[in-house]
C-alpha cells in the first residue's frame, strides 16, 4: 500500500509536466515533526508549546505549476508519513500550496512563505488525537504553514520549517472539532 500511494502522489504531481502553466521546479522533502498539544494558533505563535511522545517522519514530492511575477507560485504536493511512539499508522496528504517569495533580505537567506490546503487520510485512527478530542476521523482536512531557506550560492538546497496541522475544520469533516499539530523541521532538495 505504501509504495501505490507515493507512486499516485508522483503521478498526480508530474501531470502538470506539459501544461502552459508547467514550471520546471520539482522539490522533494525530508521533514520530522513532534506533535503539540496547544491549538493551531498557539502552536503557530509558539506561545509555550507542551509537547508530546509523539513523532513522525515524513517524505514529500511537489511540484511547481504557476509562478507570478517571481513573486507567487502554486505547487502541488504529496505526502508519505510514518508516525511512531505514541501512534503508529501512516498518513497520506495532498495539498495545495501557495507561496510568496520575495522578502527584503533575500539577497542574504533566500526565504518563501507557504500555505497550503488539502485533505489527509490515515491509516488508522491516530492515537494522538484520539486521546485528545472526543472524536477525530481517519480522513480530515491538512493545511500546513512553511518557511524555507537557502543560501543564494547554494540554492536548491533549502532548510525547512513547517507546521503539520490535521482537523475536521469545525465539525465539516465527520462533525470533528480537534486536530493534531506538529511542529517540524527538515530539508528540501529542488530540482
Amino acid at each position: 500500500m505504501y509504495k501505490r500511494s507515493l507512486l499516485l502522489f508522483a503521478v498526480v504531481i508530474f501531470c502538470f509536466e506539459g501544461s502552459a502553466w508547467g514550471g520546471d521546479d520539482y522539490s522533494f522533502t525530508f521533514y520530522s515533526g513532534m506533535s503539540s498539544k496547544k491549538s493551531l494558533g498557539e502552536t503557530l505563535a509558539g506561545i509555550r508549546i507542551d509537547f508530546q511522545d509523539a513523532y513522525f517522519m515524513a517524505f514529500a514530492l511537489s511540484k511547481e505549476f504557476y509562478q507570478w511575477k517571481d513573486k507567487v507560485t502554486l505547487e502541488l504536493e504529496g505526502q508519505v508519513v510514518k508516525h511512531i511512539y505514541m501512534q503508529h499508522n501512516m498518513e497520506y496528504n495532498g495539498v495545495l500550496i501557495l507561496r510568496w517569495l520575495l522578502f527584503p533580505w533575500d539577497k542574504y537567506v533566500d526565504t518563501s512563505l507557504a500555505v497550503g490546503e488539502g485533505l489527509s487520510y490515515a491509516s488508522h485512527t491516530p492515537e494522538v488525537e484520539a486521546e485528545s478530542h472526543d472524536e477525530t476521523s481517519r480522513f480530515l482536512n491538512y493545511l500546513l504553514f512553511e518557511f524555507d531557506f537557502s543560501l543564494p550560492q547554494i540554492k536548491n538546497w533549502l532548510f525547512v520549517i513547517r507546521t503539520h496541522h490535521r482537523s475536521g475544520v469545525y465539525g465539516l469533516f465527520h462533525s470533528v472539532h480537534g486536530a493534531s499539530n506538529f511542529v517540524c523541521a527538515g530539508l528540501k532538495y529542488k530540482f
